[in-house]
């Protein structure tokens, strides 16, 4: 599988990891959206380091490990782009994610559709 597919893969399940969350109506408001954010986030980084276990990630819901500046190739994530709107139960779509590689000069842009209020 290449990088984009597995992007628009680890975007869509990550999305429909969110509305089942957002459908469980377990947790409102604030809340929702931190938790979606970690949910997204553990997900999402547990993936690319299965699939890309070679590659670092910079996500914008963890430290920061300084060893990314030297490694070949880095993801950049953001887990929930619009945690607030997401927490809002608005109609924008929190699950989109960049995935940059900088061994490319190119970006791979993985909206999730899915993550759109249901």
């Amino acid at each position: 599988m290449n990088d984009a597919e597995l992007a628009r893969l680890i975007a869509a399940t990550a999305g429909q990891l969110l509305i089942d969350l957002r459908l469980a109506e377990l947790f409102k408001g604030e809340a929702i959206g931190r938790i979606g954010d970690r949910l997204a986030n553990e997900f999402i980084v547990a993936a690319l380091r299965h699939h890309r276990p070679e590659d670092a990630i910079l996500s914008e819901e963890e430290a920061d490990n300084p060893a990314r500046l030297s490694a070949r190739r880095v993801w950049i994530v953001d887990p929930l782009d619009g945690t607030r709107e997401f927490g809002e139960g608005r109609p924008t779509g929190p699950c989109m994610s960049d995935w940059p590689l900088t061994a490319s000069p190119r970006s791979v842009r993985s909206p999730c559709p899915a993550c759109r209020s249901p």
